[in-house]
């Protein structure tokens, strides 16, 4: 068993006043993340499907894959995810 540190947080220690473009620049970096995330995952020569537990994160990528199948015309067995 060999243990090692693949990542590292990035930590701030110093307080700023509260920028609301940096609050709409990091939450579209989020979605953009989200939705590259579960783009790639959907790659798949047979149709795909979910599982959900109920929690935000599930229901977060159905209702991504859902957006995606939408906007890029994504045949699937039924009309939406």
């Amino acid at each position: 068993f060999k243990k090692w540190k693949y990542y590292t947080l990035k930590y701030i220690d110093k307080w700023e006043k509260f920028n609301s473009r940096k609050l709409v620049r990091y939450a579209q970096e989020v979605k953009d993340l989200i939705f590259k995330a579960v783009s790639l995952r959907m790659r798949s020569d047979v149709s795909i499907g979910t599982c959900l537990s109920g929690g935000l994160d599930s229901s977060t990528i159905v209702c991504v894959i859902n957006n995606l199948l939408l906007g890029n015309d994504i045949s699937q067995i039924g009309d939406r995810q």
